[in-house]
């Protein structure tokens, strides 16, 4: 074999330097991932410790012990609201609060009483989605009252909840009631003595229920995919606009994906 006679003969071409320099920085990034994959993983606890989260703690049910200790000062109580009102809006998916939009509202069909007032209210929340319910009023209004909004909960026929006479008249015999007209209807019976003592009541729907007919219970709360409209009564289950649909549709399929995880 013919040594060369010089260094100069020993010169690598530069296209061949610079593919052995990739190949060995590569190999020395392959060695390096290997050896830190053996190595222990970061942990945040020692082993065996739990995070502090109440997620983790027993569960809480309707027999369980939960004082409530009052606020001390107005300082306390008013940063206790703070938080009770952020969590209300985080829990409800207000918070960020979304863009407020004109609510055209409409009260209409007032019934006076001797000590209050009571009319149907419907305003849109959304452009194209509408809320109603029942506003309950003190016959002689002030500058200033409180505001009450109040849920029917779930009673047969939500806000148009009847017990019947029957059934009130026997539960005034045993002392659960004690007036037929507000036994037939404790939500109404709330909101007037509410209207009464000086407070202004909305009584409002929840989606499905009542007045509320854009979107029927079957859609809003099992997440049926369609809703099936009534020839008796073609604005049933429909929105007066494709942005409210659309809104609609994305909630929908948020709460979906809720739900999954």
């Amino acid at each position: 074999m013919k040594l060369p006679s010089s260094i100069s003969q020993l010169r690598v071409p530069l296209s061949k330097t610079r593919r052995l320099s990739k190949a060995i920085v590569a190999g020395m990034i392959l060695v390096l991932t290997c050896s830190g994959s053996f190595a222990a993983s970061p942990k945040v606890l020692s082993d065996g410790e739990l995070p502090q989260d109440r997620r983790l703690g027993d569960l809480k049910d309707l027999d369980g012990y939960f004082p409530f200790t009052p606020a001390a000062s107005k300082a306390d109580w008013e940063k206790r609201a703070e938080k009770v009102r952020h969590q209300l809006l985080v829990a409800n998916g207000l918070w960020p609060m979304p863009a407020k939009t004109p609510l055209e509202a409409v009260i209409h069909g007032l019934v006076r009483r001797q000590d209050y007032t009571v009319e149907k209210v419907f305003f849109q929340s959304y452009p194209g989605f509408y809320v109603t319910g029942s506003l309950y009023r003190p016959a002689k209004l002030k500058a200033k009252m409180p505001g009450i909004l109040c849920p029917h909960g779930h009673w047969r026929d939500a806000r148009f909840y009847d017990k019947g006479i029957d059934e009130v008249r026997e539960e005034i015999v045993i002392g659960s009631e004690r007036f037929e007209e507000g036994g037939r209807n404790q939500i109404q019976a709330r909101c007037v003595q509410l209207a009464r003592m000086g407070c202004v009541v909305f009584n409002y729907d929840m989606i499905g229920h009542s007045d509320s007919l854009q979107i029927d219970h079957e859609r809003a709360h099992k997440f049926a995919e369609k809703t099936p409209t009534s020839a008796a009564s073609p604005l049933k289950s429909k929105f007066l606009s494709a942005k409210a649909s659309k809104h609609f549709t994305t909630q929908a399929q948020r709460a979906r994906g809720l739900q999954g995880e």
